[in-house]
């Protein structure tokens, strides 16, 4: 069965099967985006340790000693998607 093949058939698919890949693509572009604009104020390679080498971003209230997390990291939604990608070629195989 070829790609499409299912539509054409007026098979339907699982709409949960989309979403656990469309959420976390669409995390990973806010991600980006604040990465990015976190380098202006952090410089490069702090922004990439805090938004993208992390499996969660925190936020700390000014004063505070204690951290929330706010975000998923780039390792959590890197992890994610290779699971989703995983287990979508496990159940064409």
């Amino acid at each position: 069965m070829g790609f499409g093949e299912d539509q054409i058939r007026g098979e339907k698919r699982d709409p949960a099967r989309n979403r656990l890949t469309e959420q976390p693509i669409g995390f990973a572009v806010v991600l980006v985006f604040i990465g990015t604009l976190a380098q202006v104020d952090e410089g490069l390679y702090q922004a990439q340790t805090r938004y993208f080498r992390a499996f969660l971003i925190y936020w700390s209230p000014s004063g505070a000693h204690w951290k929330m997390p706010v975000f998923p990291g780039g390792y959590l939604l890197g992890t994610v998607l290779l699971a989703n990608l995983l287990a979508a070629h496990t159940q064409l195989t």
